[in-house]
């Protein structure tokens, strides 16, 4: 791997380029959760209803998810380090617009925006790391980054309630602001300029296309379980279907399509990614109906509940960089027993909820999250390690797009099963329901290519910027 221009006497330190590259990622993703403990402050300052203000929550997640394979084309076409800068920035003066929103609406434009913008730093900080460490290394490197992509959310739940009963939740949007400027400066100063750059135009109608299929997708997931709202669900269910067939054809034609369809027959591309939906799938819909179990069955109390799920998240810490740094495992294995945990965890939630066990819960819970944990970095290595530098950004991002698509089907069929009875059944059902996804998880797993495999794969696909400037 050739060395990278220097940006500073730093820049070509790896290890600097991974805490500037993690650092910009904690600061534009940890407000994702902690904003629904500010749900209730939302509703009286507003004079709101709940269905009104969980769209500040909502409306991010689907810019988000819609968001992410087209930061990452773009990502790989003009340069990761500047894209990079460009969505800390924007994180950061959408954080304090969202700080001085003055209405509900502006509010969930700015968070909107704000998580849009923030979305560059997930492909492109780990097309970044996956510059500057061998391949042999990104396991370990990954678990370090699903760690920060992970656990900077639970920070920000731990963090984030007492200040939002201390000072309001304008003081989160602050926080995260003030926090924005010392992660650009730095980001600037030992960020490499040598990353992929490619100045192939833009699929615009591609990127346009799919952005509207991938809406109207989510918008019919979390309309679903809503009543009245079948012929909504059906019409974006078509647009959605109808998005993706012109999507496709307009890939055919493009010269630099947003996603290279010969990535497609790359088994340790498809393979994970279809691996990262059903887990996340199992996973998400498993952990949406934890705290409603605990606190409707067993009669405990939000602060109590909250005490309980932190096994979860304390458990994928441990998983994410421990489980990376045993040398004797590779990508395959650590997804094949990653995927194997989260396989078991389900059915031991419902027999935890058939039961009204908290030890067999608790069990589930850390089952989970060491199992998402370890299985995370061996997706994402896979992955990275499988496709050409210049589409690093690219699959990162589609991947990740696929797992958003994952979490918010487990959410949604989760809570429509225990929406629909009563009582200590419809959780079971729903735990043995999200068990079927995490079961096909665990299979597919099996179908990852060994690293020698998986790398001569890579090799053999042709770049994108080789396919750009053949001749036709």
């Amino acid at each position: 791997m050739s060395p990278l221009p220097a940006v500073s006497r730093w820049s070509s330190r790896p290890s600097h380029v991974l805490a500037a590259a993690l650092g910009g990622l904690v600061v534009t993703t940890f407000p994702i959760s902690v904003f629904s403990l500010a749900l209730p402050q939302l509703e009286t300052e507003f004079h709101a209803s709940l269905d009104a203000v969980t769209w500040v929550i909502t409306a991010p997640l689907l810019g988000f998810a819609v968001a992410l394979p087209a930061l990452g084309r773009i990502s790989d076409l003009f340069g990761h380090r500047r894209v990079y800068l460009a969505g800390t920035v924007g994180a950061g003066v959408f954080a304090f617009l969202s700080a001085l929103a003055p209405t509900l609406s502006s509010l969930i434009i700015f968070r909107t925006l704000g998580q849009i913008t923030g979305a560059a730093t997930t492909p492109a900080s780990l097309a970044m790391i996956a510059a500057v460490y061998s391949p042999d290394r990104r396991l370990k490197i990954m678990g370090l980054w699903s760690l920060a992509a992970a656990g900077s959310p639970v920070v920000g739940i731990v963090a984030g309630g007492p200040l939002i009963q201390l000072f309001g939740w304008r003081s989160i949007f602050l926080i995260q602001g003030f926090l924005a400027g010392p992660a650009i400066i730095y980001a600037w100063l030992v960020l490499p300029k040598g990353t992929a750059r490619n100045r192939a135009r833009v699929d615009v109608w591609g990127l346009v296309i799919l952005a509207v299929a991938l809406t109207a997708g989510m918008v019919a997931l979390e309309l679903l379980p809503q009543s009245g709202m079948r012929l909504w669900v059906i019409l974006t269910a078509l647009v959605f279907v109808a998005g993706f067939a012109a999507f496709f054809r307009v890939e055919k034609k493009a010269a630099s399509p947003v996603l290279p369809l010969e990535m497609l027959r790359v088994r340790n591309f498809y393979v994970p990614t279809l691996t990262q939906a059903l887990s996340t799938f199992a996973y998400m819909g498993g952990y949406i109906l934890t705290p409603l179990l605990l606190e409707t069955q067993f009669g405990m109390s939000v602060s109590r509940a909250s005490l309980v799920l932190l096994a979860r998240p304390i458990a994928f810490c441990i998983g994410a960089p421990v489980t990376s740094r045993i040398s004797r495992l590779t990508p395959r294995r650590a997804a094949i027993g990653g995927t194997g945990l989260m396989a078991i965890a389900l059915p031991v939630f419902a027999l935890s909820a058939g039961l009204l066990s908290l030890s067999l819960l608790i069990a589930g819970n850390v089952l989970a999250g060491f199992g998402n944990g370890m299985s995370q970095p061996g997706l994402t290595t896979s992955v990275v390690n499988a496709v050409s530098p210049d589409r690093h950004a690219t699959a990162s991002g589609i991947m990740q797009m696929m797992g958003q698509v994952g979490a918010v089907a487990g959410i949604t069929v989760a809570g429509s099963i225990v929406a629909a009875g009563s009582g200590r059944a419809p959780f079971t059902m729903a735990f043995l329901v999200a068990a079927i996804p995490a079961l096909l998880g665990f299979v597919t797993a099996w179908f990852i290519l060994s690293p020698s495999r998986g790398q001569d794969e890579a090799t053999q696909e042709p770049s994108a910027l080789e396919t750009a400037n053949e001749p036709s």
